[in-house]
């Protein structure tokens, strides 16, 4: 049966020069003619899969981001003559290839227009950056058509072009509303830019449990509240449960676990660095790893050999593949984000990093320091397990499956706001829930009250405020983007305008 379905010569001695003999300890039990046929078999597929991981592994992982602070902005400046006032404004100049870099943005001098009925001119204090803005920058197979500043209507081409995000800031002018007069702290939604135009609808004055200014766009500010309704509206908690919380280090993930904490629940984490680690638990978490350094799955079963109950996934990729697997059944997850899959757009690149997703475990090495090959006992373990319960292995491949597409799409249709839950399929085997959803669906009525509740925790001390704030110009808004996707903030990533 072994020539027929594999008849390929491989010499059957391959897997044990591979492996050593002493991980080919499980088939001992077996006669000498099926032992040679399963080094046959397992030789067979572990070269076939070699050539695919060579092909996937080297396309499916992009590189990690390299911040160059020195590296100039390219400048554009439009005719600002006859106007009263200029602003500088970070535009994004060419789609990135994977983790952006500060030469895909450029900086742009152009005229603040005079204000109208009912607007605001505010001028920036804090900007933040999120990982959710990189989808917003489109992806490979995708062109910006060049800007020139002599075409016919330059200041359109560049408005559809600037990079933005919420911000805090102070008005400098107001037509609008009496309650927003000049010098009043503002919070809203606007571009990278040292002054803005905007409605008065659109900017929310700071209450004064904001303090500092700057949580009112962290602990206190959008990624607080998304923390907050992914756990209690979402997830719906009860005390005694146990929680993991993927990129537990991040802004939102850090107050998911201090919120999980105050919650009465068990909270794990996982992050990428050492360091962070060891301030998982100086937060007040009951686990962590580093995922660079540990596999995800051998992780969990170490930290909670018992399941998980409640996952709030902020990443996507191959630590909730972990997590899927260590539900209990009737477990629970919030898709909150997927930044394994943001670097990657256009059919192609997002085709070969699925594939890689879908590689066994074993096999895929790209997201740990460590060599998987060294790990020869597992791998042949983990291959004979396949070969003796193929079922098991069927239902391995469909929860892969749901974890690396149904949970990427149940984000992108989350701007419905429909908050439905879906049901994993009976073929994954152990069932589960999952839901993804936005912030913004579940801020009306519930803003105030969310902000409240938490700046209560903050001044008891059972919540606390950690915030990498970048002090520098507008044109420093891409390195602290940058900075941001690299790992390399320990907190909320922020950048403090002083020069504006």
């Amino acid at each position: 049966p072994c020539r027929i379905l594999f008849p390929l010569p491989v010499d059957s001695l391959l897997l044990e020069s591979a492996v050593g003999s002493q991980a080919l300890g499980p088939l001992s039990r077996f006669s000498p003619f099926e032992l040679m046929c399963s080094r046959r078999c397992v030789s067979f597929a572990l070269v076939s899969v070699a050539v695919i991981i060579g092909l996937v592994n080297r396309a499916g992982v992009p590189p990690r981001p390299q911040e160059d602070k020195d590296a100039p902005l390219t400048r554009l400046q439009l005719n600002t003559t006859g106007a009263h006032r200029t602003t500088r404004c970070i535009y994004q100049l060419r789609i990135p290839d994977g983790f952006p870099e500060v030469q895909d943005f450029g900086i742009a001098t152009l005229p603040v227009p005079a204000l109208r009925p009912g607007e605001v001119m505010v001028e920036s204090k804090f900007v933040s950056v999120d990982p959710y803005m990189r989808t917003g920058m489109g992806g490979v197979g995708q062109e910006l058509e060049p800007l020139n500043g002599s075409a016919p209507d330059p200041l359109g081409q560049l408005l559809a072009r600037l990079v933005g995000g919420e911000n805090v800031g102070k008005v400098l002018e107001s037509a609008g509303p009496a309650e927003i007069p000049v010098g009043t702290l503002v919070r809203g939604s606007w571009r990278w830019c040292e002054v803005a135009v905007l409605p008065a609808s659109l900017v929310f004055p700071l209450d004064s449990y904001h303090e500092p200014a700057s949580s009112a766009l962290g602990v206190l500010g959008m990624p607080g509240r998304t923390a907050y309704y992914g756990l209690f509206e979402v997830l719906k908690p009860e005390p005694g449960q146990v929680l993991f919380v993927s990129g537990a280090h991040g802004a939102t993930g850090a107050v998911v676990g201090q919120l999980g904490k105050i919650a009465g629940l068990r909270v794990l984490g996982s992050a990428g660095s050492k360091q962070k680690v060891q301030e998982l638990y100086d937060m007040g978490f009951d686990g962590a790893f580093n995922y660079r350094e540990e596999d995800a799955q051998m992780a969990l079963k170490r930290l909670a050999p018992d399941g998980i109950d409640l996952y709030f996934d902020n990443t996507g990729g191959p630590v909730s593949e972990a997590v899927a697997f260590s539900l209990r059944p009737g477990g629970r997850v919030a898709i909150c984000g997927q930044i394994y899959w943001y670097q990657q757009s256009g059919p192609g690149r997002l085709l070969l990093r699925f594939l890689h997703a879908m590689l066994p475990n074993f096999l895929n090495s790209a997201e740990l320091k460590m060599p998987t090959w060294v790990h020869r006992e597992r791998i042949t373990n983990a291959v004979w397990d396949t070969l003796q319960n193929p079922w098991a292995a069927v239902q391995a491949v469909a929860r892969k499956a749901v974890v690396h597409s149904a949970f990427p799409l149940s984000l992108m249709t989350a701007y419905s706001c429909q908050n439905v839950q879906q049901a994993s399929p009976w073929l994954a085997g152990t069932p589960f829930t999952y839901e993804g959803f936005m912030v913004s669906c579940f801020d009306k009525g519930r803003l105030k009250r969310a902000e409240r509740e938490m700046a209560g925790y903050v001044k008891e001390g059972r919540l606390h405020i950690r915030e990498d704030v970048l002090q520098g110009s507008i044109e420093d808004a891409p390195t602290a983007f940058i900075r941001m996707l690299s790992g390399k903030n320990r907190g909320k990533q922020l950048l403090e305008l002083r020069d504006a």
